[in-house]
């Protein structure tokens, strides 16, 4: 079939077939309603596709800060324990003097 093709037909054909199905499929998807519908809007899409990812990051990011917040409220918790127990013999000092 590519013998009885001239060079530049050819290319002019595949390059009509390609810019054809491109433009079929870019089109099409920028008239799909599940793009405009609340279900996708209403997760934070922007019809990029890259919006899943930054809504994965912020997710991850609060779980993180939530982590270290606990983290460091059990530090901070056993700090003020052992400083009462600190206090706690001293005082026990002081009345055993």
């Amino acid at each position: 079939m590519l013998e009885n093709c001239d060079n530049f037909f050819c290319f002019e054909d595949t390059f009509y077939i390609m810019f054809t199905c491109w433009g079929c499929l870019f089109f099409g998807s920028m008239k799909d309603p599940y793009y405009d519908s609340e279900t996708y809007r209403g997760d934070g899409g922007d019809g990029t596709g890259f919006w899943i990812y930054e809504k994965q990051e912020d997710i991850e990011e609060s779980a993180r800060a939530e982590l270290w917040r606990e983290e460091l409220i059990e530090e901070i918790e056993q700090k003020v324990g052992s400083l009462r127990e600190l206090e706690e013999a001293g005082k026990k000092e002081e009345l055993v003097k």
